[in-house]
């Protein structure tokens, strides 16, 4: 096993970058340092180096002697990553380098947190191209947007200016087997409650339950493969203990667009923790029978200490409800597209300073008009419940213009890379061509990148040999598109 500073080092090339980015703190919106230090790569390669107000980044390479009037190709990724780490971890995304590790074909930290190769591998094969002085090619420019994680923030504030150009390649797939030249649309959506509380029966026991064992993942990309929401199944079982329990808390998940792997409630129950502890064991292997279930899954309690306040009897009932029958999972499959056509994640329950409770979730969908009802009906069951609405970064789909010049040479380059042409499909997630089209209606868009695993989860990891051939792809791209007329 190799760090990945050490494989860096052996191999240059495009690992010189993915280790800048790997060593560089990066979580969204806390983005300048690696702006800084790509800023400084590229000038350095004599590249210039633009910075819209919001802060996304354009880079330009200007065109070889002869290479004047081909068309300027945009090769876009985002800067920030998905910060999550494993229970325990004291890892700092604000502050620390990830603990990146080589092993066989893959990059990754080796469980403790996420890698950030969404989209740190893209970021890394543009800067490669970009800084590569044996190409003798047109214009060509980076696109690097900030903020993409937490709602498309840098793409909708993008200075039109930095689109322009003819071709845009959107590195940010997360998969080599196919294209993908259509996106879904969504929003985040918020509720937020106000608890009504009571004093805890002293005679009562404290206790801490966790939902451990679950993968997690992207709430587009990873929603139809059945993995679980902890929040989910917590809410459904506290509130079939009814009246033996008092909950005193429940919180889990940072954003929106990742699958919840965990949640955690404080209760005190007139229960002994061995009955409850049964209970909870014969409601997980219930569970089992509905997701892919790992076999650690399950519920963990512990004795803790006694709560200054539970909720009320009718706030309770009233929170759990509406967990329990809150929409969450995929709605609608497209067998034309080979992929989920609606969805929605609950992703987030946390309580905030000012003591209001917020419930966070992510509709998708590729029909806009579907997200956005599924967005009218989280609103209206939070009402039900006594609960307030707000919305967040609302994103459009994209749609594929169908005779395009761009998909065609990628298609030939795939040939001459990995000697076959690939599918073409739309993904299920929000991709920032579907921000970009009404901005620069004249760009043909494709997306494509270097496969990784397990994206927005600490079992993230990202293939070597995929991110090499990617690199070669995008070199056989410039070269085609040099060609076309």
């Amino acid at each position: 096993m190799k760090t990945l500073n050490e494989f860096a080092q052996e191999k240059g090339g495009v690992w010189k970058y993915f280790d800048l980015v790997c060593s560089t703190p990066h979580p969204s919106g806390h983005e300048d340092k690696l702006c800084e230090r790509l800023t400084q790569e590229a000038e350095a390669a004599g590249l210039e180096v633009r910075r819209d107000d919001f802060g996304n980044l354009r880079i330009d390479r200007k065109a070889a002697p002869g290479y004047e009037n081909a068309p300027c190709i945009l090769l876009q990724a985002h800067l920030d990553m998905v910060p999550q780490k494993a229970p325990g971890s004291t890892f700092d995304f604000l502050k620390d380098p990830l603990k990146t590790v080589v092993t066989g074909n893959k990059i990754h930290c080796n469980g403790e947190t996420t890698l950030g190769a969404d989209d740190g591998s893209g970021l890394s094969v543009a800067m490669d191209l970009l800084t590569d002085k044996q190409i003798v090619c047109g214009p060509l420019a980076a696109v690097f947007t900030r903020e993409e994680e937490i709602g498309l923030n840098g793409a909708r504030a993008l200075a039109d200016e930095f689109l322009k150009g003819v071709y845009l390649l959107n590195l940010d797939s997360g998969c080599d087997s196919c294209f993908y030249a259509g996106c879904a649309g969504g929003e985040e959506d918020f509720g937020f409650f106000v608890p009504e509380y009571t004093a805890p029966s002293d005679k009562w026991n404290a206790v801490k339950i966790e939902v451990t064992g679950l993968a997690g993942g992207h709430s587009g990309a990873d929603i139809h493969l059945k993995r679980g929401n902890a929040h989910k199944f917590m809410a459904a079982f506290l509130a079939g203990l009814g009246e033996t329990i008092a909950v005193s808390s429940i919180a889990g998940g940072s954003v929106v667009n990742a699958i919840s792997r965990e949640s955690a409630a404080v209760i005190v129950t007139e229960l002994s923790l061995e009955e409850l502890q049964k209970r909870a064991d014969a409601f997980a292997e219930k569970l089992k029978s509905t997701f892919d279930a790992a076999a650690d899954f399950g519920f963990s309690l512990t004795s803790c200490g006694m709560p200054e306040k539970v909720w009320s009897s009718k706030f309770q009932k009233d929170f759990l409800t509406m967990l329990d029958t809150l929409p969450d999972g995929v709605f609608e499959f497209s067998e034309e597209l080979d992929a989920v056509a609606v969805s929605t994640n609950l992703g987030v329950i946390a309580a905030l300073d000012d003591g209001r409770i917020k419930v966070g979730c992510h509709p998708r969908a590729f029909d806009d008009a579907k997200w956005q009802q599924i967005s009218e009906n989280c609103k209206a069951h939070f009402a039900r419940f006594g609960g307030s609405f707000e919305s967040h970064g609302p994103y459009p789909g994209w749609k594929f213009k169908a005779d395009s010049k761009l998909l065609e040479a990628g298609q030939q380059a795939c040939e001459k890379v990995y000697g076959t042409r690939i599918p073409v499909r739309a993904i299920h997630a929000g991709l920032e061509p579907g921000i970009f089209t009404p901005k620069a209606p004249q760009l043909e868009m494709l997306s494509f990148a270097p496969t990784e695993h397990h994206c927005h989860t600490t079992e993230e990891y990202l293939e070597i040999d995929s991110t090499e051939k990617v690199a070669l792809w995008l070199r056989e791209v410039v070269r085609i598109l040099q060609e076309v007329k």
